[in-house]
């Protein structure tokens, strides 16, 4: 069983009479990939603030390995934070940023050598030593922060969106050595973005957050194919959502047209909203493989090796909601209805170095001021 080492109890905060975290209740386990995930505003960065000791909740406690920090100041707690505008000193060169933290703590000179030189090729910057920090492009300035905070071999480490400032193809790949560096020390990452692919891709664990509050905590795969309520359905992903009718048990009416879902208990004739993913439907000409008809003019992908688009004639053509399990053998997509686009796309979010193919989607229930629960469909 997996052990506890931040655990937060009712944590509430205000600034200025403007409540930006309400009744926070969560924990973290040992050595876990955990993302804050949310739009700006949501209170994950004061969250995280609060962990380190920079802020002190209003009302609530943390703990760490089950004793409350209290007032425990940040340099004392086993904590450390990258921040997103890295915060290097730039009268120092590399080695001694790093090491900056270790001379206070009055570590003997060897070891701190020693230490140095460990982060230094675990974040492959081993022949950067001597080099002024305002010489480094802004990825290699990233791997020195996170390489001070690692130094000082912290229970935590805490990431405030450190890959916001670089460009894609960087951000890309720091998502990449970051996951690996925690692979590699096992300690516990929390973890700050608004970047719905990032969270994807790096997380053990999300929480997604909106008005200060918890809006649900999963595994990626989890927020992504069973979205408890309508914000996050929306937020993760593209989302087409949808006024339906669920009929009877694992029948539900939508777009002029009746599905099979695998959801029970809603009762009959329930108004219901229903999220239907790009990917969850495809175009056909096999009648047998359809559930309704369409009138138009379209792109497709006509095979999964073909990298072009090509267009059906106008008239009427076919199409399916996509059903768990079911693979046609053509490139599958969607009309986008929010984007207006006829356009078809692929869509793939990586999780833990996995695909997430997305059959269907659990729907929201019980969402405040909705037109009322929701269903999913196959």
């Amino acid at each position: 069983m997996a052990k506890k080492i931040i655990d937060i109890r009712g944590v509430s905060k205000s600034f200025g009479g403007k409540t930006v975290l309400k009744d926070i209740n969560l924990f973290i386990n040992q050595g876990e990939f955990l993302t804050l995930l949310g739009p700006s505003g949501c209170g994950k960065t004061t969250l995280l603030r609060m962990i380190a000791g920079f802020l002190q909740p209003d009302e609530g406690s943390i703990l760490l390995d089950g004793k409350e920090l209290g007032d425990t100041p940040p340099h004392l707690r086993p904590l450390n934070t990258v921040f997103q505008r890295y915060a290097l000193f730039p009268h120092l060169d590399v080695y001694d940023n790093i090491a900056f933290g270790l001379k206070l703590k009055g570590v003997p000179e060897d070891e701190i050598e020693k230490r140095v030189r460990k982060v230094l090729k675990l974040v492959v910057m081993s022949d950067y030593e001597d080099r002024d920090v305002e010489t480094l492009s802004g990825g290699q300035q990233q791997r020195i922060a996170i390489a001070r905070a690692i130094v000082n071999q912290p229970k935590v480490l805490l990431l405030d969106e450190p890959l916001a400032a670089l460009d894609l193809k960087m951000r890309k790949d720091m998502q990449i050595e970051l996951k690996e560096m925690h692979r590699k020390l096992g300690i516990t990452f929390i973890y700050v973005t608004h970047d719905q692919e990032e969270a994807l891709t790096l997380s053990d664990t999300i929480v997604v957050m909106n008005e200060g509050r918890i809006q649900q905590i999963g595994t990626p795969i989890d927020i992504y194919n069973e979205p408890v309520n309508a914000f996050v359905a929306d937020f993760i992903g593209e989302s087409n959502i949808l006024n339906g009718t669920m009929i009877r048990d694992r029948r539900v009416s939508f777009i002029g047209h009746d599905f099979d879902c695998v959801d029970e208990g809603f009762g009959e004739n329930t108004p219901v909203d229903v999220v239907v993913r790009p990917e969850d439907i495809y175009f056909t000409t096999e009648a047998a493989k359809t559930q309704f008809t369409a009138t138009g003019g379209y792109r497709y992908r006509q095979r999964t090796d073909d990298p072009g688009l090509r267009s059906l004639p106008r008239g009427e053509h076919r199409a399916a909601v996509h059903r768990p399990g079911r693979h046609p053998g053509h490139e599958k997509g969607a009309h986008d209805q929010r984007a207006g686009s006829h356009g078809f796309r692929r869509r793939q979010h990586r999780a833990a170095g996995r695909h997430l193919r997305v059959q269907h989607r659990r729907l929201f229930r019980g969402r405040q001021g909705a037109r009322g629960d929701s269903v999913r469909c196959r």
